[in-house]
């Protein structure tokens, strides 16, 4: 349990703060991992 707890905590940090940042009207990133990796070229299609 404690394991699944540590892997989630980040997500819902993440998620509280753009939240909040829309609520503000600002426009936040895109925090996608596979849009990431796309546009670093780190992930590609095959």
């Amino acid at each position: 349990m404690l394991l699944a707890q540590a892997l989630t905590h980040g997500t819902d940090h993440r998620t509280q703060v753009l939240a909040i940042l829309t609520r503000l009207g600002v426009e936040h990133p895109d925090l996608d991992a596979w849009d990431y990796g796309r546009a670093t070229g780190r992930v590609r299609s095959i």
